[in-house]
């Protein structure tokens, strides 16, 4: 069974929310696979989500027995580890001429990434293990397996029940908004994909992306609601760009990928003046909203022009799973994969 599939099948069945589909059929590709029957699915999925609630409510056991204070360990190694990162960026951030190296290790060290904890060999003293038979090269390797336990099994749920939970960290506002297509709440966002999500219908939609629409049958609706941006440089003098979200809202589906653009502010327009197809914005709401210079660019464009540039580069390698399906988070400095969801500083050359 592939995976859309059966994706469509948990999700008429069992309403979960996007992440259990994610991460079932994340943990459970090969089983996926192998099952060719609907009710087959059910069962294994109901029996993952079982084990996964479980999982889940140790954790708020163990954060609550925690606030209580009847379950607290604060271990010197953790805030020595956190302490001497900090220490380290400070002095690299401070050097007055830094090399090209320490340039380097200066944007690693700032790539936004923060350790939580350490593993020392005292840990494995205090459990009875002869530690003086226990090399450098050891302990690496049980941190490493320890790391990956962690991240496979407790990280997501754990930072999510702390984050949430516990500190109240605030997330991407997405109560008041609703799916253009079914009007659904059930709404999440993807920070990758830099996209919505409905968990109803699995519409998904993109809150920069915008739609070119001919005059008078597909941009009257829009022209009546006073939505849009003109289309200055179109042949139909009454073309609009108008939201993909509200595209969808009247359409009920997706655009076509040749009609959807992207406003590119300046500095970034610069390399699409005088490029047939591009834009310029020039009536007073599209100057207000995106500012002087910006053009309309088509959507292709904007990803060819991207796919260049990763052309010129060698394509990055997960370290963990060996995948090449990779995205280059470059504000952030991050590579992410999209098989196994590793996440670790890169810098582009």
């Amino acid at each position: 069974m592939d995976k859309e599939t059966a994706k469509e099948i948990i999700r008429e069945n069992r309403y979960p929310s996007g992440y259990d589909i994610q991460d079932y059929l994340s943990d459970n590709k090969d089983t996926v696979l192998s099952l060719e029957d609907g009710t087959e699915l059910l069962d294994d999925f109901d029996l993952w989500k079982e084990h996964s609630d479980l999982e889940l409510e140790k954790i708020m056991d163990r954060n609550y027995w925690s606030s209580a204070g009847g379950y607290q360990i604060k271990h010197k190694n953790n805030i020595m580890v956190r302490e001497l990162y900090q220490r380290l960026r400070e002095y690299f951030n401070n050097l007055p001429e830094p090399t090209e190296e320490e340039k380097q290790f200066i944007r690693e060290l700032n790539a936004g990434y923060f350790p939580i904890t350490s593993v020392h060999r005292d840990d494995l003293e205090g459990k009875g293990f002869d530690v003086k038979k226990i090399s450098d090269d050891d302990m690496q390797n049980l941190t490493e397996k320890m790391a990956n336990d962690y991240y496979e099994q407790l990280f997501w749920p754990s930072m999510e029940i702390i984050a949430g939970e516990i500190l109240g960290f605030p997330k991407v506002k997405t109560k008041d908004i609703i799916c253009p297509k079914c009007n659904s709440e059930n709404i999440r966002y993807d920070i990758h994909e830099s996209r919505f999500h409905c968990d109803k219908c699995s519409q998904a939609w993109d809150d920069k992306l915008y739609v070119l629409v001919e005059f008078p049958g597909d941009s009257t609706p829009f022209e009546e609601e006073g939505t849009g941006y003109p289309a200055w440089e179109s042949g139909d003098n009454g073309a609009l760009y108008v939201s993909e979200e509200d595209y969808i809202r009247h359409t009920g589906k997706s655009p076509e990928r040749d009609k959807c653009y992207r406003a590119v502010c300046w500095p970034d327009s610069q390399k699409y003046m005088g490029t047939k197809g591009c834009d310029p914005i020039q009536d007073e709401n599209g100057i207000r909203d995106f500012g002087t210079s910006a053009y309309w660019v088509p959507m292709l464009l904007t990803e060819e022009t991207a796919g260049r540039r990763m052309d010129k580069k060698k394509a990055p390698v997960c370290p963990e799973c060996g995948s090449t399906d990779i995205d280059i988070l470059s504000d952030e400095g991050v590579a992410v994969c999209n098989g196994c969801h590793l996440e670790w500083p890169y810098v582009e050359d």
